[in-house]
């Protein structure tokens, strides 16, 4: 992740381009190779605390007080709480940086209900295109209602459009994501001034999790183009493009002019149209990611005890040279890294869907793959592949081999990850499209 042909025009920010509010208790990561975008607003004039940003080749600026450190000046725990860090409830230390906990059943955020308010479900990208649509129309209902997220949407690369692009329809209401994640979505706006999940945000989004690819001119966000509302406990990962003679471009937000809280963002940012390219599909038909994010859940209270993930028995160590192409992941943190191919091929003779899946071994977690059918029926699950390992193939299940018999070529490949110590399931899944031959 990084950022790449920045002009004097352009103001980037790990969370927000230009800062008028506050940001309160951020995490933010960018991998860059050069010191653009280190940090967490380009421009500020609010107020910024107990945040923490960090970049490729551990560039690192805290704020503390509204104060701007080096991350020298953090080194041990008790520094980071002499500092203002709550390192009991927010933030998690780990080699020598403060990282925060993100979203988990006992850290989500609430907002009370109006009495007159009704309460909206959302839980497909149907649902979401309504409330978009309701949103722009400035029906009131939308304006200013209370929407809760029921499950996780798989967008599986489609088009939104921003919710609310503008001052007269700006989103007024409340948007609880419940701890669910929406991913696989792009969107795509020229003509517009804001851009984001939300374009411009007045009300209150908490507890939600977002992946995907943001073009924009103006205001660019990943959540929102504009915020004069409340973000609390959300997350990001996010390829962002943005183009225009006046850009603000964060991860969060485009222009914060409200608060943000005990959200992080991890996002690749560049100036300049690219046409759409399907997430993590590269030219040669390799599917190939690698995210360096806050994965870690809160440790407080009494630990949990997880059921063991077994191992897949036809996993293999990966070569030196496999591993390689993941060397740039940033050391001390938790790391998600894979690659497998977008084509998938099947021996009708016993059913193995070969992928060639590799988890390198800058990757902290283990993981398990599902194939699963448009029609959400599970076609083939693996067992746990480790760090440093590989899997050529998954067998089909019966209800797998009967609709690939049956013409069947298009599913959706998911990356369930789980902690190396305890089994515990990580934050973040990840879901791609992919194409089935039968040979």
């Amino acid at each position: 992740m990084g950022i790449t042909n920045s002009d004097s025009e352009t103001r980037y920010g790990t969370l927000s381009g230009v800062n008028n509010g506050e940001i309160t208790d951020c995490y933010a990561f960018v991998r860059s190779g050069r010191s653009l975008g280190k940090n967490v607003c380009g421009v500020n004039n609010g107020q910024v605390v107990t945040s923490f940003s960090q970049t490729y080749k551990n560039v690192e600026e805290l704020y503390i007080k509204d104060a701007r450190k080096s991350g020298e000046e953090i080194k041990k725990k008790e520094d980071a709480d002499v500092l203002g860090f709550n390192t009991d409830k927010i933030w998690e230390y780990k080699d020598g940086k403060p990282v925060l906990r993100f979203i988990d059943s006992k850290w989500k955020v609430s907002v009370k209900k109006a009495t007159n308010s009704k309460t909206h479900t959302i839980q497909s990208i149907e649902d979401l295109n309504k409330f978009s649509e309701g949103v722009r129309k400035g029906d009131k209902e939308f304006l200013n209602g209370r929407f809760v997220l029921s499950k996780d949407i798989d967008c599986k690369g489609k088009k939104l459009s921003p919710i609310g692009d503008k001052f007269s329809n700006a989103f007024r209401g409340v948007f609880d994501g419940q701890g669910h994640s929406i991913v696989n979505f792009r969107i795509y706006e020229k003509n517009i001034g804001n851009t984001g999940f939300f374009g411009h945000l007045k009300g209150t989004v908490i507890n939600l999790s977002l992946e995907g690819e943001i073009t924009g001119e103006g205001n660019v966000g990943t959540l929102c183009g504009i915020n004069e509302g409340t973000v609390s406990c959300c997350g990001v990962i996010a390829q962002m493009y943005g183009a225009g003679d006046h850009l603000n471009m964060g991860g969060i937000a485009g222009v914060n002019r409200g608060r943000i809280e005990k959200s992080y963002a991890a996002v690749s940012q560049s100036r300049a149209f690219i046409p759409f390219i399907p997430i993590g599909i590269t030219a040669a038909g390799i599917i190939a990611i690698g995210i360096a994010a806050v994965l870690a859940l809160p440790t407080s209270g009494n630990a949990q005890v997880y059921a063991p993930i077994k191992e897949d028995a036809n996993q293999f160590v990966i070569s030196q040279e496999d591993n390689s192409s993941y060397d740039e992941a940033s050391d001390g943190m938790n790391t998600i890294s894979f690659s497998f191919n977008h084509t998938l091929h099947v021996d009708p003779d016993d059913g193995k869907c070969y992928m060639d899946f590799k988890n390198p071994s800058k990757s902290t977690y283990k993981i398990v793959i599902t194939i699963q059918a448009d029609d959400g029926t599970v076609m083939a699950e693996s067992g746990a592949v480790l760090p440093g390992r590989g899997l050529n193939f998954v067998t089909l299940n019966d209800d797998g081999y009967r609709l690939v018999s049956n013409g069947t070529d298009s599913a959706t490949v998911f990356l369930t990850s789980y902690t190396l110590e305890d089994d515990s399931k990580a934050m973040i899944d990840n879901s791609l499209p992919v194409r089935i031959e039968i040979e």
